[in-house]
């Protein structure tokens, strides 16, 4: 992935103001509003990086964003600061509007439509940003935290599997030099035999993304781990790793999670469900059951028709169907607000089955992935 989308454009209207005093001005009154979305906000899921995410994203945060227009004009304002309150109102919904022209953008698939969508939103925030400064707001319009916190999560005890050789932290260490090098093929010794290799532009990508990143959290699941690396600019990128079949730990996948992706999943989610779902579909070989658990449309495990025996593009699908089909079942490694980390036995191999909380969502985790590693000797 490592892709990004404008900046201006995240939801980040809120944060915790720690205070329980009645505001006694506009701002404060308009800042404690916005703390009461936070728990929305940052059950939020990963940002939209394909148009269907953008459309996901997009018409998501318009709902809230209309939402905390609402709340904020319901706020009785001295009359002194009825119209600065009713400007604050009229933006936050100029921008939902913006939202939804995003999502109408992408849905249409014409990524010259989506740029100019992100445009012409930006006069929109340029105007609410000099309201933020005359108001002096201190939570409203003020970039996520991008926290991280351990969420607890640990394979059970009775579960068998091999162990990596190698831990999260160095795993993270060794991928953060290949793509500080810029090296391609350095960059690709990194990733899970699995994961595909990254070609050319792909590398550039990974490298400019990542010079000056760093690490500032990890957590291991047994067989599977994950690591919040920020870039220089602030970007937050939950990164997931996934022991190989030689037994060293290497990269997965990666995301972006304005809220920091490595955080407890948000309450009410869906991924124990959403595990269930995939292998009662791939059991039955139940083609729109199984592409209505993929994150979007776009993903290449998709399939046309029942019955079938492999997906997408890589050499392990078949063993994998087939060992999903004949065991009993995946276990829980780990979960985040990112990623979902579950463990399958298998015949020749084991695998470790990847969910990813899909954008815009605050319950939703879909299938994104599977990594054979080795079995336990």
């Amino acid at each position: 992935m490592l892709a990004a989308v404008t900046a201006a454009t995240v939801l980040a209207a809120c944060g915790s103001n720690g205070s329980e005093e009645e505001p006694d001005t506009l701002g404060g009154s308009l800042d404690a509003v916005c703390s009461e979305f936070t728990p929305t906000l940052d059950a939020f899921g990963t940002r939209g990086l394909t148009n269907p995410g953008l459309v996901a994203e997009f018409t998501d945060t318009a709902e809230t964003r209309l939402a905390l227009a609402d709340a904020f004009a319901e706020i009785e304002a001295d009359p002194a600061d009825q119209a600065d309150l009713d400007k604050y109102v009229s933006i936050t919904r100029e921008i939902a509007e913006g939202d939804k022209a995003i999502a109408r953008a992408a849905k249409s698939g014409d990524s010259e439509s989506v740029n100019a969508a992100f445009e012409d939103q930006n006069s929109s925030y340029a105007e609410r940003d000099k309201l933020i400064r005359k108001l002096g707001l201190e939570v409203c319009g003020q970039p996520a935290a991008g926290e991280v916190e351990q969420t607890g999560t640990s394979p059970d005890e009775s579960l068998i599997y091999a162990a990596p050789d190698n831990t999260v932290e160095e795993a993270v260490a060794a991928y953060l030099k290949a793509a500080e090098s810029g090296d391609c093929a350095a960059i690709n010794e990194q990733r899970h035999e699995d994961a595909g290799e990254a070609d050319d532009t792909t590398c550039k990508a990974i490298a400019g993304s990542l010079k000056g990143a760093k690490s500032i959290g990890t957590e291991s699941y047994g067989p599977a781990g994950q690591a919040e690396i920020v870039g220089q600019d602030g970007t937050h990128y939950p990164t997931a790793f996934v022991e190989d079949l030689d037994g060293t730990m290497r990269y997965v996948s990666d995301a972006i999670h304005d809220s920091g992706g490595l955080r407890p999943a948000p309450d009410g989610n869906d991924a124990g469900e959403s595990i269930v779902a995939l292998t009662d579909a791939i059991r039955e070989g139940d083609a729109d059951a199984f592409n209505a658990l993929l994150p979007d449309e776009e993903s290449a495990f998709r399939v046309d028709e029942d019955d079938f025996e492999a997906f997408g593009s890589g050499e392990y699908a078949d063993s994998f169907i087939s060992d999903l089909r004949n065991d009993d079942g995946s276990m829980m490694l780990g979960l985040n607000s990112t990623y979902g980390f579950y463990l399958l036995p298998g015949s020749i191999f084991d695998w470790v089955i990847n969910l990813i909380h899909t954008p815009g969502s605050g319950a939703e985790y879909r299938f994104a992935g599977f990594y054979p590693i080795p079995k336990p000797e």
